[in-house]
């Protein structure tokens, strides 16, 4: 999001929120990060730094837990609804409705979640008679979340463009695309738009992260999209020897294409692990 504002303004302070490395377009001095990615190591001198990731994990579903923390320290009680609705969407989100079954739940997330019920207006607000039940919130937000008629109308760009991350310095990207292949490869041009927003991101490798619902489940496929520079074969080794992905490769050929891309599908039986995890494996391959 800074990548547009900075479009408007010069930032001169900039907090980083869900990230903990500014990206190179972007000048300004970090004063602040809260996230829950794998710390990158960058803008150690800031003045508030809380990045809560340990062991291979993060140690908050949300990074909304930890705006939630803060506030209970820094705001004053009680919260206006508008605001707290929309930290608790997030962190029912990120923890699937605080279920721990998935395996992103803690302790901080359960806490966050009943000290925001507990600390907010919830009498003034025009869309909840007094206090909301998180399961009607996280229910609707994730019918809408994967929506496959949302997913079917965007282009191959703009699937993968919404939520998309780049990592190690512009090395490589990952998106994450709420469909499965089956759905996503029947888009118009799929191999040659992939390409050409590999282009446009700078990057000569795209993982692309694919999350669905099957059988009232989560699954998971993993795409990688990778130019000759690559060494695909080691990569894909290198991914299969690690257990926290547990990936099988699909003996399919990917759609007709006459850009010079290799494009190679895997299920991931892991549906536990999401971006978080498999990022830094990627990072460490690179």
């Amino acid at each position: 999001d800074l990548f547009y504002i900075n479009d408007i303004i010069d930032a001169t302070e900039l907090t980083l929120v869900d990230h903990n490395r500014l990206t190179a377009e972007i000048s300004g001095n970090v004063v602040a990060i809260i996230d829950h990615h794998m710390d990158e190591g960058q803008h150690q001198d800031c003045a508030n730094r809380n990045v809560a990731f340990a062991d291979g994990k993060a140690l908050v579903a949300s990074t909304c837990t930890l705006v939630t923390e803060r506030l209970h320290v820094l705001a004053e009680k009680p919260y206006p609804n508008s605001l707290s609705i929309l930290l608790l969407g997030v962190i029912l989100l990120d923890s699937v409705n605080l279920n721990p079954k998935f395996g992103k739940v803690t302790l901080r997330d359960f806490a966050a979640v009943e000290h925001l019920l507990e600390s907010t207006d919830w009498e003034s607000s025009s869309c909840w008679n007094g206090r909301p039940d998180p399961n009607e919130i996280f229910d609707k937000l994730q019918n809408a979340k994967f929506n496959p008629e949302f997913w079917r109308s965007l282009s191959v760009r703009d699937a993968l463009r919404l939520d998309y991350k780049s990592f190690s310095d512009n090395t490589f990207g990952a998106s994450t695309v709420l469909m499965a292949w089956g759905e996503f490869r029947l888009k118009e041009n799929l191999v040659h738009d992939i390409d050409a927003y590999m282009k446009d991101c700078g990057v000569g490798f795209l993982a692309i992260m694919l999350a669905f619902e099957e059988n009232s489940s989560l699954s998971r496929e993993l795409v990688l999209c990778a130019r000759k520079n690559i060494a695909l074969d080691d990569l894909v080794g290198f991914l299969q020897s690690e257990e926290t992905v547990q990936l099988a490769e699909f003996e399919e050929c990917v759609p007709a294409h006459k850009v010079e891309l290799t494009v190679r599908r895997f299920t991931q039986a892991n549906a536990k692990a999401s971006r978080k995890q498999v990022a830094p494996i990627l990072m460490k391959f690179f």
